[in-house]
């Protein structure tokens, strides 16, 4: 008597379509958790994973075509090279002009040594 009336209920459009898509989503997430727990056996091949670097302030900024915050984040930093290398891609965005003036004014300080 029980089993007739899981039947009945199991073929009803709906919950046919719903069981479907309840399985098929738990066979796909069964596969792409499978392994994770376990451990590397002495013999395997472990890979390493490359990560990405992280890209200074001023390169961001350079990325962004944010010029302004990309002087200024080269200022900050103090570096000699930083400043130079910052100024030449500028230049050759030809982006200096519009955005130099107004940053370098307020961010060169003359110290004697």
């Amino acid at each position: 008597m029980v089993r007739q009336s899981v039947r009945v209920y199991l073929e009803h459009p709906f919950v046919s379509r719903m069981c479907a898509y309840v399985c098929s989503w738990v066979r796909i997430c069964r596969y792409f958790i499978r392994g994770q727990t376990e451990r590397a056996a002495a013999s395997d091949y472990v890979v390493s994973v490359k990560r990405r670097a992280r890209l200074q302030d001023y390169d961001t900024y350079l990325r962004k075509f944010r010029h302004r915050d990309a002087l200024t984040a080269a200022l900050a930093t103090g570096r000699g090279d930083v400043l130079a290398s910052v100024v030449s891609e500028l230049l050759a965005r030809g982006a200096l002009p519009q955005v130099g003036p107004a940053v370098l004014s307020r961010g060169v300080t003359h110290e004697s040594s």
